[in-house]
């Protein structure tokens, strides 16, 4: 058995090959802002809510499934008319388009 998740871990919760909160944490860098997420998001949904809320939605419209934000660089690719609140929204909620 491998190690628990941050999310787990702070949840004190058994992990496992199929959780479905580690690869929603994975495009976060810091293992203890991974754990700081988790609980903010638990303290709203409680914690069986946000396992709940997690599994409704499709293993390809969850955010551990999007591709990691674009560079500086590429965010001419976004188009002129594009705002940073619009290009952000898009990076963050891409399963609302």
């Amino acid at each position: 058995m491998g190690m628990s998740c941050n999310g787990c871990r702070v949840l004190r919760k058994g992990c496992s090959e199929g959780c479905v909160l580690r690869p929603c944490l994975q495009w976060i860098d810091a293992a203890d802002a991974q754990g700081h997420a988790t609980v903010f998001v638990a303290k709203f949904f409680g914690r069986a809510g946000l396992l709940s809320f997690i599994s409704a939605v499709p293993d390809a419209q969850r955010p551990g499934m999007r591709p990691p934000p674009p560079s500086p660089d590429s965010a001419s690719c976004l188009g002129p008319s594009m705002t940073c609140e619009e290009a952000d929204h898009r990076m963050m909620y891409p399963w609302l388009l």
